[in-house]
């Protein structure tokens, strides 16, 4: 017990996924938060998209090139995902209420503060003029 450490609950934004970060690193924590815990997560288009195995890219996969998060193939039941270093291969995501997952190349996993604003700007927009009118 001496040589012991101690860390805080596990809570489910452990293992929320930054792109951005080295392909390795994005492996092992979908690795290490797969079930029984509840999962390796991103966004996709506002909803939560869940990933349960991972593995980094080798040989050709390492030719392909792209911004973090972006999906750069499909094979197999995986995604080919650019992380901050190398691609890394993700099992397809599963959303909310079992929803079909419409993956297309180029999309991008993450939350882009920019993107939510100007949406929450634009909806703000609508309900002033509905106030006004």
């Amino acid at each position: 017990e001496a040589r012991a450490s101690w860390r805080a609950k596990r809570v489910p934004a452990d293992g929320c996924i930054d792109f951005h970060a080295e392909a390795e690193a994005v492996d092992r924590l979908v690795r290490a938060v797969s079930a029984p815990y509840p999962g390796a997560y991103s966004y996709l288009d506002g909803e939560r998209a869940v990933f349960n195995s991972s593995h980094p890219a080798s040989g050709s996969d390492l030719r392909r090139k792209g911004v973090p998060g972006q999906v750069l193939a499909r094979r197999q039941g995986m995604i080919l995902v650019q992380a901050g270093d190398i691609p890394l291969w993700l099992s397809e995501p599963s959303l909310p209420a079992d929803r079909p997952v419409r993956l297309r190349l180029g999309d991008r996993f993450g939350f882009r503060i920019e993107d939510e604003l100007r949406a929450l700007r634009k909806r703000l927009e609508i309900l002033e003029r509905r106030t006004i009118e």
